[in-house]
């Protein structure tokens, strides 16, 4: 979120359709971007994580997703300092929002389990 503003500049949330399946990470932005560079997580370190193709927009937002291996599910569990979500606006400006792990290991195990 961005302060003093009601609404947030990105969501992120992480599923699995059904069982055995990998895990998605998928973001949601606002509309005001530019396709074809995507989305990259990056660690804190600066290494790309997970890198996104953007699937559909509508009003609400452009949202983009990629499948997680276990490899990426084990460095953002391990991560304590901010990753980095980085892509483009409109205008081709480069946009990099912090995001916090905190609390993001503990999740990824219970989604690992279902």
């Amino acid at each position: 979120m961005i302060q003093g503003q009601n609404s947030p500049i990105a969501l992120i949330a992480f599923e699995r359709e059904k069982k055995g399946e990998p895990l998605r990470m998928v973001i949601q932005l606002p509309t005001n971007i530019t396709f074809e560079s995507g989305v990259k997580t990056h660690l804190s370190g600066g290494e790309a994580a997970v890198d996104m193709k953007f699937r559909r927009c509508f009003p609400t937002g452009c949202f983009a997703d990629a499948p997680m291996t276990d490899v990426v599910i084990s460095q953002l569990k391990a991560q304590g300092d901010p990753l980095s979500i980085k892509f483009k606006d409109g205008t081709e400006r480069e946009i990099s929002l912090p995001f916090s792990p905190r609390g993001l290991g503990p999740a990824l195990d219970a989604l690992s389990r279902l």
